[in-house]
């Protein structure tokens, strides 16, 4: 079978460096009362800052406390056929809520409180596992965004004091983290649905009514990144199916990451277990439930990315050696993965045609090329 389908695959000449991550004992600071915080910004008493400072009749100075009170707007979503847009609205610091409101003239709107975003997310506005925050269906039929702990309950959780708390003493040990959820609302009559301990979520499609809903893995487990990161071993988590429309969730252990195809109609599962004896790549069809397993190998795989409006799907292998080399790493393609017997294209160090002194690296992002090219 001939490899041009693989022409715009991109791989890196060099090998993959392995370093051990050392466990440190982290040190806990006690927070004091900041005495600037209701000053005018940049004052260090109540004397003007300087002599074009406003007099006091012309209005209230900003103060730190109001530049971590103002509120902006963050990852705005436009639904497909435009009749629906959400957004976060949150201060700098503190609780934040969801806004979802029609576009149309005198359109309803609802609002969620979603506690503190920023104890929860990384700032880019995204959840885990490269997931949004916040997403509106491909059929506009729902809403979903993730939910965290209000300030409160993340300050005494995290031993902070808050803004001019007191703190927790150095060695105490603060309260396990509040687990995160996950809240879908129905658009049409605004009912709300909860999913609790969530890491990630994604709509399926762009007619779809289904959404998978990927757990955070038990505490004390390590999980890694899709893109494998992360120390420790490599073992996945709970991930949901789930028709919202009706019937039973299934639920599919140990999940490291998950991609939908264009159609929604499959979805391709990376599986990883503490003894590696059954990580493997399966696909999976929504509508009648269908499964496959199309690799199966102690090794952990990466970089789910099907074909554009294609059944097209094509992964990373990596295979850990554990004597301390390179991991080696193997693109895998199959051109038609929702076939009964799809059959894959492997492409390593190894293959013909690969120069030698050359190996695949599985930091680069995989792309198919154009369907004149397959």
């Amino acid at each position: 079978m001939r490899l041009s389908f693989l022409a715009r695959l991109s791989f890196a000449a060099t090998g993959l460096l392995a370093c051990a991550a050392q466990a440190q004992t982290p040190t806990q600071n006690v927070s004091t009362p900041s005495p600037f915080t209701a000053l005018p910004f940049g004052a260090k008493d109540n004397k003007p800052v300087s002599k074009w400072t406003p007099p006091a009749t012309a209005g209230r100075q900003l103060t730190v406390n109001d530049l971590l009170s103002w509120k902006g707007v963050r990852t705005p979503q436009l639904s497909n056929d435009g009749k629906w847009f959400a957004y976060v609205i949150a201060p700098n610091e503190g609780d934040a809520e969801v806004v979802v409101r029609g576009t149309a003239a005198g359109a309803k709107e609802m609002r969620f409180p979603i506690g503190d975003a920023s104890a929860g997310a990384t700032g880019t506005g995204r959840g885990g596992g490269g997931s949004p925050s916040i997403a509106i269906s491909g059929n506009a039929h729902w809403v979903a965004f993730l939910e965290y702990a209000n300030t409160a309950t993340a300050t005494a959780r995290n031993g902070r004091g808050g803004r001019g708390g007191a703190g927790t003493a150095v060695g105490a040990t603060p309260a396990p983290a509040a687990q995160t959820k996950l809240a879908v609302v129905n658009l049409v009559d605004g009912t709300k649905r909860e999913f609790e301990n969530v890491r990630a979520f994604r709509f399926a499609g762009d007619k779809s009514d289904w959404i998978a809903v990927h757990h955070a893995a038990p505490r004390g487990v390590i999980v890694t990144s899709p893109a494998g990161e992360a120390g420790g071993v490599m073992t996945g988590s709970t991930l949901e199916l789930v028709n919202l429309t009706g019937g039973m969730p299934t639920p599919i252990s140990d999940v490291t990451e998950f991609a939908f195809d264009d159609a929604g109609d499959w979805v391709a599962l990376a599986v990883a277990t503490t003894d590696q004896t059954g990580n493997s790549v399966q696909v999976r069809q929504l509508s009648s439930g269908i499964a496959r397993t199309l690799d199966v190998k102690k090794a952990s795989y990466r970089r789910l990315t099907w074909g554009d409006s294609s059944d097209a799907l094509i992964a990373y292998r990596v295979v850990t050696d554990t004597a301390g080399a390179d991991d080696f790493v193997t693109v895998l393609a199959w051109p038609h993965a929702a076939s009964l017997n799809a059959k894959v294209v492997e492409l390593n160090a190894k293959s013909a045609g690969v120069p030698s002194g050359l190996v695949v690296s599985s930091d680069r992002a995989l792309e198919w090329g154009d369907k004149d090219g397959v």
